[in-house]
């Protein structure tokens, strides 16, 4: 995968479905280049297991020296990290 590469996110991730799309994103994290876009508009429903698959998925992006920009970010996640006070975690994560 090339820097143009972008991961985007399902339109839902929760509990139903993060077991699958946690090999999509190691799947990501080894191919990717530097950076890691990611493109969460498309995101309308997301739960405490989304949330905290997506802070893992940051932080390993980080340990792996890389960074991960957000090219979009719905309003739904956004709240929701913030209600469980992960948003700087997982949002700010320059």
């Amino acid at each position: 995968m090339n820097s143009d590469n972008i991961l985007l996110l399902p339109n839902q991730l929760s509990i139903e479905n993060v077991s699958e799309y946690k090999d999509t994103l190691i799947e990501h994290l080894e191919t990717s280049s530097s950076v890691v876009t990611v493109d969460g508009s498309e995101l309308s429903r997301v739960d405490t297991a989304g949330v905290q698959l997506l802070v893992i998925f940051v932080r390993q992006v980080i340990a792996n020296d890389k960074q991960v920009k957000w090219q979009s970010c719905s309003d739904v996640l956004q709240a929701t990290a913030e209600q469980l006070g992960l948003k700087q975690q997982l949002l700010d994560c320059k």
